[in-house]
């Protein structure tokens, strides 16, 4: 994922995006046909990835902490 700046509210878009299509996986299973056609869903794996990526951004953004490495500068004297 790249690191652009995202508001919570579109990380709560994204989370509901990915939480449905978890759900739809859950209840209507991983592919299904009507007639001739045929749809296959997205891998569950994958699926799941996104979800649990999305919930964990959605609850730092709604904490107010910081993603990555906090960054300090140190001095060093010879005394």
């Amino acid at each position: 994922m790249s690191y652009e700046a995202i508001s919570l509210a579109e990380a709560q878009e994204m989370f509901a995006v990915w939480r449905d299509a978890y759900r739809a996986i859950a209840i209507g299973g991983q592919a299904y046909k009507m007639g001739t056609r045929q749809l296959t869903r997205a891998d569950l794996p994958e699926v799941k990835k996104q979800f649990d990526y999305w919930r964990n951004e959605v609850e730092r953004m709604s904490a107010g902490t910081r993603r990555g490495p906090r960054v300090k500068r140190v001095v060093i004297r010879d005394l």
